[in-house]
């Protein structure tokens, strides 16, 4: 079944597209697809492109196809977000997206870390990134360790001497996160005297 009535998408519209038989299972459900381009019968025609040969189901009649082109029908383009393209005649475009409603999709956040010991613990590091994560979005995270090299033999003094540069570098004044927690401290240290002279202010009735 097909509608007659002429209405289109607009280009790079994005969502759910639902389509009429026999392109019902055309598309991959619950997968966003955007609009790409309109293509008018007419202009294919002229390209001398076989709009029934390369676009039409094979169930479609040619009395159908002719009632299309006589109602100025287009071929709509759609891409899914993976890179499908779909080429879906809009007499069978039944539902379209109307810019109602925000897409979402999972997001992963990766932080390389660069060659570990095997047997270094990365628990309180992954407490501390949900922390943050939960303080800044608001969303409660999982952290996953992912291993993404073969294991690599250092001598002992090469391990020494890594794991020292590496617990030298997390006391490093001057790093971006040493700063922040002595200015916090200095905040605090501030805000206790400005409240002790308030109170010395009060009581004394400066």
């Amino acid at each position: 079944m097909a509608t007659t009535d002429i209405i289109l998408p607009q280009v790079n519209a994005r969502g759910i597209f639902v389509l009429y038989a026999p392109y019902a299972n055309y598309l991959d459900p619950n997968t966003i697809y955007e609009c790409k381009e309109i293509r008018k019968f007419d202009e294919l025609i002229k390209k001398k492109v076989n709009i029934r040969k390369e676009y039409y189901n094979n169930s479609i009649s040619e009395a159908d196809y002719k009632t299309h082109l006589a109602n100025g029908a287009s071929i709509v383009t759609l891409r899914s977000d993976a890179g499908q393209l779909r080429y879906v005649p809009s007499p069978y475009i039944k539902s379209f997206p109307l810019g109602i409603g925000v897409p979402y999709r999972n997001i992963v956040l990766g932080i390389r870390l660069g060659a570990l010991k095997d047997d270094v613990d990365l628990t309180v590091l992954k407490t501390k990134i949900q922390d943050l994560v939960k303080n800044t979005m608001g969303i409660d995270s999982e952290c996953i360790t992912a291993v993404t090299s073969e294991t690599t033999i250092l001598s002992y003094a090469d391990s020494d001497s890594l794991e020292l540069a590496r617990k030298t570098a997390t006391t490093d004044p001057t790093s971006n996160t040493s700063k922040l927690v002595k200015q916090e401290a200095e905040i605090l240290a501030l805000r206790n005297t400005i409240t002790l002279l308030e109170k010395y202010i009060v009581d004394n009735k400066i």
